[in-house]
C-alpha cells in the first residue's frame, strides 16, 4: 500500500510531489501522460508572457520612434507567435528533464478512476493507498454554442499553434485577467482585436471608478462590447451577437474561465460527484479534501485556486496533514496581505482586500489616490495611464487596486512592506531613487499623514 497517490503531475501534482518525497519513499504520481508537463510551461504562463513581452517591446518602440512605424505588422504577429511557441517548447523540455528525477521509481503512466476511499484502478489495474491527492487542473470552459472542434475556436492551448492572426479580426471572449492579458497583447502587435465581456468588470478590478477609466482606455485602443452573448457557427466563422450588434469571426479567442477536470474519476464510488456548476459533493473547503476521507483536492482541480502561489500553497496546507512536520514549513504560511497581478498594458494589481471586499464587510477605511498620468518616469516612458487606490484605516494599510506601468514591481513592494508593517507613516522613510515610478506613492503620503 503507497502512503501517497498524487492523480495529476501539473504544477499542483508536481508541487505535492516535491514535498511528499521529503517525507516518505513510499508513493506514486499517476499521470495519463507519459512525460507530463505543466500547462504553465508548455501553453499558459510562459509562452504567454513571452508574447506579452514582445508586445511591450514593440508598444514602447511605436511610441518613442512613431515615424519610424513598421507598418508590416503581419509579421510582427507573425514573429512573436512563433517565439512564444519557442518558449512553451523550451520550459517545457526542461520540465520533462526534471520528471527524470524521480519518475523512474514512483510513476505510473495511465487513466484513473476511484473505487473507493483507499483504492484506484489505473487503465484496469488496482492499487491501494493511504491518501489520494488529486490535481488534475482544468480544461477551458466552453460557452453555449460553441464546440472547440471548430476550426474559428482558439483556447490559450490552441493559440499557438496558429502561424497568424493578422490577416482577420480576433474576438476575444471574456474581459478576466486571461481576455485582458491577450487582448492587449495581441492589439499592440498588430492584430485587430475586438474584446467581449459579460458586465463592466475587468480583469482584477472591483472599484467601479477604475473599472470605468479602464474600461475607456481600452475603447481608445480596441472595441469592446460588454453584454450576455449568443454564439452559433455559421459556416467557417463563429457569430456573436452581442444587444442586437451580430458579427461573424474566423478567429475567436476563449478566455471564459475554466472548469476542474473531476467528472470522470468515479466520485458517485467514493459518495460524492460533481455538480454542474463544477462543485464537489461532501467537499471540505478548509480541510481541501472529500469529508470523512483521505482524499484531498489540490490546485486547479479544487476550483479555489487561481494562481500558482496559491496552488502551492495548497499543497503544502495538504501535505502538512499526511505530514504533520510539514506544519512548521514557512512556505505553508498565507500572506496576511496577498497579491494579483495581471500582466496586460498597462498592468493591472490588487494587494490585500479589494473595494468591493471592504464594501461588503461594511469596514470603515478611506481611499488615498495617485496617478501615473502626470508622473515624471510614466511620461518619460509614454506611460502616462493609470491610478493607484490604497484603502486605509486611518493609517493602517487594508488593500490596494491599481492600474499603471510596471506595476508586477511596485505591488510586490507593497505587499511586501504590508505583510512587515501595516503602518503606512513608516512606509514614508523607505529609500526612494529619482527618476521611478515608484515615487508615484509620494502622492499617497500626502494624503495619510
Amino acid at each position: 500500500m503507497y502512503k501517497v497517490a498524487i492523480i495529476g503531475a501539473g504544477t499542483a501534482g508536481k508541487a505535492c510531489q516535491s514535498i511528499t518525497s521529503r517525507n516518505t519513499n513510499n508513493y506514486v504520481v499517476i499521470d495519463k501522460d507519459a512525460n507530463p508537463v505543466s500547462k504553465c510551461s508548455e501553453t499558459a504562463c510562459m509562452p504567454t508572457k513571452k508574447l506579452i513581452a514582445q508586445a511591450q517591446s514593440a508598444q514602447s518602440y511605436h511610441s518613442h520612434f512613431p515615424s519610424q512605424n513598421d507598418s508590416d505588422n503581419r509579421n510582427l504577429l507573425r514573429e512573436a507567435l512563433k517565439a512564444s511557441k519557442e518558449a512553451g517548447a523550451y520550459f517545457s523540455k526542461r520540465e520533462e528533464e526534471s520528471n527524470q528525477n524521480w519518475m523512474s521509481s514512483h510513476f505510473i503512466q495511465g487513466f484513473v478512476k476511484l473505487i473507493n476511499e483507499n483504492r484506484l484502478e489505473v487503465s484496469g489495474k488496482q492499487i491501494e493507498c493511504e491518501n489520494i491527492i488529486i490535481a488534475t487542473g482544468s480544461s477551458p470552459r466552453v460557452p453555449k454554442g460553441l464546440d472547440l472542434k471548430h476550426d474559428a475556436v482558439l483556447t490559450s492551448e490552441s493559440l499557438w499553434q496558429k502561424k497568424d492572426l493578422s490577416d482577420e479580426p480576433v474576438a476575444i471572449l471574456g474581459s478576466g485577467v486571461q481576455g485582458i492579458e491577450f487582448a492587449t497583447a495581441l492589439d499592440a502587435l498588430g492584430a485587430s482585436v475586438h474584446l467581449y465581456g459579460i458586465n463592466e468588470q475587468f480583469a482584477l478590478l472591483s472599484e467601479e471608478e477604475l473599472n470605468k477609466y479602464y474600461h475607456k482606455k481600452l475603447e481608445e485602443r480596441f472595441k469592446v462590447s460588454i453584454g450576455e452573448n449568443q454564439l452559433k457557427a455559421q459556416g467557417d466563422k463563429i457569430s456573436i451577437n452581442t444587444k442586437g450588434s451580430e458579427i461573424a469571426f474566423k478567429n475567436v479567442l476563449l478566455c471564459t474561465g475554466s472548469q476542474s477536470n473531476l467528472p470522470s474519476l468515479g466520485f458517485e464510488n467514493i459518495n460524492s460527484g460533481v455538480e454542474e456548476d463544477g462543485k464537489i459533493k461532501n467537499y471540505d473547503q478548509e480541510g481541501l479534501r472529500i469529508k470523512n476521507t483521505n482524499i484531498f483536492i489540490c490546485g486547479d482541480a479544487s476550483g479555489l485556486s487561481q494562481n500558482i502561489p496559491t496552488s502551492k500553497r495548497q499543497a503544502h496546507a495538504i501535505c502538512s496533514k499526511i505530514f504533520p512536520k510539514e506544519e512548521s514549513i514557512l512556505e505553508n504560511k498565507a500572506p496576511k496581505f496577498d497579491l494579483n497581478i495581471c500582466f496586460s498594458i498597462p498592468q493591472i494589481a490588487t494587494v490585500g482586500q479589494k473595494y468591493i471586499q471592504l464594501s461588503k464587510s461594511k469596514t470603515n477605511f478611506k481611499t488615498a489616490v495617485a496617478s501615473f498620468e502626470d508622473q515624471g518616469r510614466a511620461r518619460l516612458e509614454d506611460e502616462r495611464i493609470g491610478f493607484i487606490h490604497i484603502y486605509h484605516h486611518e493609517n493602517r494599510f487594508l488593500g490596494m487596486e491599481a492600474i499603471g506601468p510596471r506595476l508586477e514591481n511596485l505591488s510586490h513592494l507593497i505587499a511586501w512592506s504590508a505583510n512587515l508593517n501595516s503602518d503606512i507613516r513608516d512606509w514614508k522613510h523607505l529609500p526612494i531613487y529619482h527618476p521611478v515610478f515608484e515615487q508615484t506613492l509620494n502622492q499617497i503620503w500626502e494624503q495619510i499623514k
